[in-house]
């Protein structure tokens, strides 16, 4: 029987997974890339709610993450979505338009029909998505999927998640993908109603690079705090906030008419209100804004932040405007 990691938070499961890579990783080198190793590592976060780990000095852009978990819900591959708050991805891109293995180019036109199976018959076990296709295997690219695939099944009343990794890096790669499929594992179970029940996580090979060793004993000594960061969207409402956000990076959406025409609701407030923040945050400091600019972000951004406290500790620069 394979052992699966089982804990309460995702900033739990993460640092027992950092240790157990200290007491049992094993040296592989793909590509001549030395890492360490655990095979067939599996992991369930019982409240997927607590999606987040703070870990002190350890840097997460809560802001891409955010971004990851829209796109998947649209049928969108462009790679200006994807740079607009994380420049490093353009390393990516074979072409530097589109991402080859773009998640939510492959299985967003697919959400619909997963949540209708689901609708249908609450005990099904066909409620897959794939995301890596056989084509794949063929492909000359510098973004293969590392996810094969994703299942849903209801099991009293609760909608739990698996996710089926082929590879997964444990420093780079882990907190953002379980950002993301528990957001989406949440939306789901939003829009059939239900609550959110366990989420699960295999990785054939979760690893880590050698250039993050050092790191990664740092967060199996951390005292990794737990972030509470629910999401209460729709499918479609979460379609709508990701929308919103294609829009600003195309400039078809400017930032200070939509918070000023205070058009957001309420359940979609946090996210929408951080993606603003962010955007307005970066104009602030590219254009080297005037006093009163800067007083105004400062009252909208403490608010926010007094009212969403979970966004505190990923946007602390917010506060040194």
């Amino acid at each position: 029987m394979i052992k699966v990691i089982r804990e309460r938070t995702f900033a739990e499961a993460y640092k027992k997974l950092a240790n157990e890579f200290l007491e049992h990783g094993k040296d592989v080198a793909p590509r001549g890339m030395l890492t360490k190793e655990l095979m067939q590592e599996t992991f369930c976060i019982e409240c997927p709610t607590y999606n987040l780990a703070y870990i002190e000095g350890r840097n997460f852009s809560l802001m891409y993450a955010l971004v990851e978990s829209l796109l998947i819900t649209l049928h969108e591959n462009k790679l200006e979505f994807y740079t607009f708050f994380n420049e490093n991805m353009k390393n990516y891109s074979d072409d530097g338009k589109v991402f080859y293995g773009a998640y939510g180019y492959r299985i967003s036109d697919s959400l619909n029909d997963c949540i209708n199976k689901l609708k249908k018959d609450m005990d099904t076990r066909q409620a897959v998505m794939n995301i890596y296709k056989l084509d794949d295997l063929k492909a000359d690219t510098k973004d293969t999927p590392c996810t094969i695939a994703i299942q849903f099944t209801i099991r009293e009343q609760k909608l739990n998640m698996h996710v089926y990794m082929r590879s997964n890096d444990l420093i780079w790669g882990t907190p953002y993908d379980v950002f993301v499929f528990t957001n989406l594992q949440m939306v789901v179970a939003n829009t059939l109603g239900i609550k959110v029940g366990e989420y699960y996580h295999t990785a054939t090979s979760l690893h880590v690079y050698e250039q993050h060793f050092n790191l990664l004993e740092k967060v199996a000594s951390s005292s990794a705090k737990p972030v509470y960061a629910e999401n209460n969207c729709t499918l479609d409402e979460w379609r709508n906030v990701g929308n919103l956000y294609l829009n600003i990076v195309e400039n078809k959406v400017n930032v200070d008419d939509v918070l000023s025409k205070e058009v957001i609701a309420a359940n979609e407030m946090p996210y929408t209100m951080a993606i603003l923040l962010e955007c307005w945050y970066r104009e602030i400091k590219n254009k080297e804004a005037d006093n009163k600019a800067n007083e105004a972000f400062n009252k909208i951004a403490i608010l926010t932040v007094k009212a969403y406290p979970f966004l505190e500790n990923f946007t602390k620069r917010w506060l040194k405007v």
